[in-house]
């Protein structure tokens, strides 16, 4: 596995998630915003642009080092790289982070001065739409990651 193929194929997965986020945000279906959530883990205003750009350098940063490695390491085990096993790994990691959201409520600076209200059991709380989109964002993001990972 090349570093740039982690690297490019974590970038451009990012980038599409994070676009994919924002619609479903804009559409009004979920308050869940990865970026402002990250960086409220730091800070406590949602509002404030500062903390928006620090979760958005956060998220770039990991979702193009760690997390495709990650992927990678997975879809080498599982047999070799593709965008269906990308895919699977990612919706896999979308349920998982939608039965983690509960727990955010301990960690979020945001949640926990009430300047952003908590996410309920599985995100329920910000939007009927929230799991389903984090299972659907996730499975973007493995999906675009094993495709490009496949090409190397």
């Amino acid at each position: 596995m090349e570093w740039i193929a982690i690297g490019w194929s974590g970038f451009v997965a990012t980038m599409l998630q994070l676009a994919f986020f924002s619609i479903v945000r804009s559409l009004r279906l979920s308050l869940f915003s990865p970026t402002v959530q990250v960086g409220c883990i730091f800070l406590r205003h949602p509002r404030n642009p500062a903390t928006d750009v620090l979760g958005y350098v956060v998220l770039v940063l990991l979702g193009s080092s760690v997390v495709p490695l990650a992927y990678g390491l997975a879809l080498e085990a599982l047999g070799a790289p593709s965008w269906r096993a990308g895919a699977v790994l990612g919706a896999l990691h979308g349920l998982a982070a939608a039965a983690a959201l509960p727990g955010l409520g301990m960690i979020s600076a945001c949640i926990r001065s009430g300047a952003f209200p908590p996410p309920g059991m599985l995100g329920i709380g910000w939007g009927r739409f929230t799991p389903l989109g984090l299972v659907l964002g996730h499975v973007l993001y493995g999906g675009v990651v094993g495709a490009i990972l496949a090409s190397f």
